[in-house]
């Protein structure tokens, strides 16, 4: 009997910006495989992120609070205090807790074998990827970009690839598939084709 729970693919750009689609009105970027998504179902065009930097956002989406009330206002895991700040930030959580209520946990309690492939960015990632420290947030299966990969193009391919051998392999029973790419993110690495493509365009 076939399952009535919906597989969720939630993939995450990282500091992609209001108008770097095609579908939000960038004349510039070429997004035609997203902005088909947005063809075919809906977009939000009156929400805000939680947060202007990466790991702030992270912590919101996956607790579903603001990021103050998890106690994560600043990229983890170094604090970025300038020599004479003109504002010193609020003391914070060096790692999101994993006893909070995240909504991988909550899929994952109800039967969803769930994966996160790409950028965690909460905190110890060395625990989180190589000592399966994933598994106490909900996640059955995290896989990580290297650093050489990231450098070279974004490491876009090896998680996107990982990615589609886990629905393929799962495809029979719910799942969640929660893809966090680095990418539009620092440091800025494209490959030689990519490069030629935008090259050809228009600086607008």
């Amino acid at each position: 009997m076939k399952s009535t729970q919906p597989n969720i693919v939630f993939i995450m750009a990282d500091d992609l910006g209001t108008r770097d689609l095609g579908c939000y009105g960038s004349d510039y970027y070429l997004t035609q495989n997203l902005d088909k998504f947005a063809s075919q179902g809906f977009q939000f065009n009156h929400a805000y992120t939680a947060s202007h930097v990466c790991s702030p956002t992270r912590a919101s989406i996956l607790t579903r609070n603001y990021p103050h009330r998890v106690r994560i206002t600043d990229v983890l895991p170094w604090d970025r205090l300038s020599e004479n700040p003109k504002l010193i930030p609020p003391e914070h959580l060096k790692e999101l807790p994993s006893e909070l209520p995240i909504f991988v946990k909550s899929l994952h309690s109800v039967g969803y074998k769930t994966a996160l492939f790409g950028k965690w960015q909460l905190g110890n990632e060395y625990n989180f990827f190589s000592k399966e420290g994933y598994k106490a947030y909900g996640s059955d299966e995290a896989f990580a970009v290297s650093d050489d990969e990231i450098k070279r193009d974004k490491g876009v391919d090896v998680p996107t690839e990982r990615s589609i051998e886990f629905m393929e392999a799962n495809q029979n029973r719910p799942f969640l598939l929660y893809l966090t790419h680095h990418t539009p993110h620092v440091p800025l690495a494209s490959t030689p084709e990519d490069k030629a493509i935008y090259d050809r365009i228009p600086k607008g």
